[in-house]
């Protein structure tokens, strides 16, 4: 009888997945079968992706408009950058933050409530007493008559000590959770919320890169409802502030460049290409019922179609997803659900796939509009 070596064993294990099948097609599942999956070696990608997917929001929505929102920000640079020569921060980054928080105004106020986030930093009272030192008296800033009264009395009112807090706040959240990134994403979510995302995922000092688009409904679960309970776009915030400082930057080189930037942001060409047609077999599999003068549509589409109505349907055990005619590209999908958590599962399919820069969508009435973008479809075959 041969002797069995571990060279033989090894051969044989080879040998034996020589004729296996390719992984099974599994949309957000983070493993083999998952064109989108997250892996380390990609990781600028995936952040060059999520900075160009949520930026839309910036340029669409700062006070005032970008350009007005970018030269308010731009005045308190010489503070940020002497508060990040002293907390060791990225300055461009930190200016980022004050873009982000209040667009460059020093009176900003998230709410009534002047216990709220308030000033440039968007400081809360009791954060910006408990953790960061300041001094807030409230009922002090009521009373005040004078604008520098009301900065004294209430400290997050002061621009150079509202830049000052947010980079202390910066440096505890970076001795807390080991890394950069990870601080920058706790100014938003909070350091305690942020460990026990991590902890719930199973690490500490990761990228947040790799938290984020490694955890979905299938992948990390427990991670992924820890970000998405918290209900206020918090997973994203740090590529928004990566978003803001590529605004800031173009800003600074061209002014006139950064609207011509900002034209095509808002309004990114579709995909096109040649039309194909939604068979049954692609239609069934992925839990999507279409009308039949409705299925002749872009590969890009078909792409969307069958990616995103799979992962909806692992993720929702529900079918079926129904899209109607758009006369304007793209498809509709239409807001009659089998569940809540199928129109949860849609949900995190949109925002997932805006987060790598693959579609863009918004809600009108019944329908909720979706464009893929040209030159993506590819990223989504399996």
């Amino acid at each position: 009888m041969p002797r069995f070596t571990p060279l033989l064993a090894l051969l044989l294990v080879l040998l034996a997945g020589c004729g296996s099948a390719p992984p099974a097609f599994a949309p957000f599942s983070g493993g083999d079968g998952d064109p989108l999956a997250y892996s380390g070696e990609r990781r600028q990608a995936f952040e060059h992706d999520a900075t160009a997917g949520l930026a839309p929001v910036l340029y669409e929505k700062s006070p005032g408009g970008v350009l007005a929102t970018a030269e308010r920000t731009a005045r308190w640079r010489p503070i940020v950058d002497r508060v990040a020569r002293r907390d060791h921060v990225d300055p461009d980054l930190l200016e980022a933050l004050i873009f982000l928080e209040s667009g460059g105004r020093p009176d900003a106020q998230a709410s009534s409530d002047p216990r709220s986030a308030t000033g440039l930093a968007q400081i809360l009272a009791g954060t910006a007493r408990d953790l960061l030192g300041m001094h807030v008296d409230i009922a002090a800033a009521r009373r005040a008559k004078t604008e520098r009264a009301r900065r004294r009395a209430d400290q997050r009112l002061d621009p150079a000590a509202s830049i000052a807090g947010a980079g202390r706040y910066l440096v505890i959240a970076r001795r807390t959770l080991g890394r950069d990134d990870l601080a920058l994403e706790s100014y938003h979510m909070g350091i305690g919320n942020l460990q026990g995302v991590l902890a719930a995922y199973g690490a500490k000092a990761i990228p947040y890169t790799q938290l984020f688009f490694d955890s979905t409904p299938l992948r990390h679960a427990q991670a992924w409802q820890r970000m998405a309970r918290l209900g206020d776009d918090s997973a994203t915030y740090l590529w928004r502030i990566y978003a803001a400082r590529d605004i800031m930057r173009r800003w600074r080189a061209d002014p006139t460049a950064m609207l011509l930037h900002a034209d095509a942001v808002l309004h990114p060409p579709a995909a096109g290409g040649p039309a194909v047609r939604l068979t049954d077999a692609v239609l069934s599999t992925a839990g999507v019922r279409v009308s039949p003068q409705r299925r002749r549509v872009s590969g890009s589409v078909a792409a969307f179609v069958r990616y995103a109505g799979l992962g909806v349907r692992r993720i929702g055990r529900a079918t079926p997803l129904i899209l109607g005619p758009s006369p304007r590209g793209g498809l509709d999908v239409l807001r009659r659900y089998v569940s809540d958590r199928q129109a949860q599962a849609l949900q995190f399919a949109l925002d997932r796939l805006q987060a790598l820069d693959l579609i863009r969508w918004r809600r009108s009435g019944a329908v909720i509009h979706v464009t893929p973008l040209a030159g993506e479809a590819e990223r989504l075959a399996p």
